[in-house]
């Protein structure tokens, strides 16, 4: 029998990367290395629509793009209101003059 080739592994995308020695995950990485410990997210639309069925403040599940882990994102994180998730806001677009 032929012996199974170890496969390569594809880094991760993402800069934290966790430290095993120190039994330190991605996320923990993230929360303690930023100056103000937010994740950071870039949602592609913006805000958060509302739907019929919804209770509560509408939201956004996203993922870090520091670090990959998944977070849910409020309408008041990126006003400041609520802490823990730093926000980039997506361009306005410009509108045609008709």
């Amino acid at each position: 029998m032929a012996r199974r080739q170890a496969s390569a592994t594809a880094r991760s995308p993402y800069r934290y990367q966790g430290n095993k020695d120190e039994n330190l995950r991605p996320h923990e990485q993230c929360e303690t290395e930023q100056e103000d410990g937010k994740h950071q997210v870039s949602p592609k639309s913006w805000p958060p629509a509302r739907l019929g069925t919804q209770v509560g403040d509408p939201s956004l599940s996203l993922r870090c793009d520091l670090c990959g882990v998944n977070v849910v994102v409020y309408a008041k994180h990126a006003t400041g209101a609520l802490d823990g998730v730093r926000v980039i806001l997506p361009a306005a677009k410009a509108v045609k003059p008709a």
